[in-house]
Parts: C-alpha cells; structure tokens; sequence
C-alpha cells in the first residue's frame, strides 16, 4: 500500500540521521505505520506520540477545567 508519506522516505530517513525530527502530517498520511519503521532502520530513536485523555478523566484530574 502506497501512503502520502512514501513520498518523502528519502528525506525522512536522511534527516534521522544527521538531526532530530518533528513530523506533521494529515490523519492517514502514514506517519504512524511509516515513520517507527524508518526510525528504527537508520538510527537511535525515541518515539512519543500524545496521549488524548478522555473528558470525562481530564475534569477528575482537574475540576477547574
């Protein structure tokens, strides 16, 4: 399967080699099946993807929210 972020392989696995790298991208483009994979192909990788807290949970953590 062909994803949007095939596009750029190149250039995301170049970066990781010589930088750190921030990837931005439209739901589905492919940076959560593409880019672990890649990572881990070229070098040293911390992989951190934000945890989305349900509503119900955020007002137990804080009731002023």
């Amino acid at each position: 399967m062909i994803l949007p972020i095939d596009a750029i392989e190149h250039d995301v696995k170049n970066a990781l080699t010589h930088s750190h790298l921030i990837v931005e991208a439209e739901t589905g483009s492919g940076k959560s099946t593409r880019l672990p994979i890649w990572a881990m192909e070229q070098a040293e990788c911390w992989w951190l993807n934000p945890d989305v807290l349900p509503v119900p949970h955020w007002q137990s953590l804080s009731p002023s929210l």
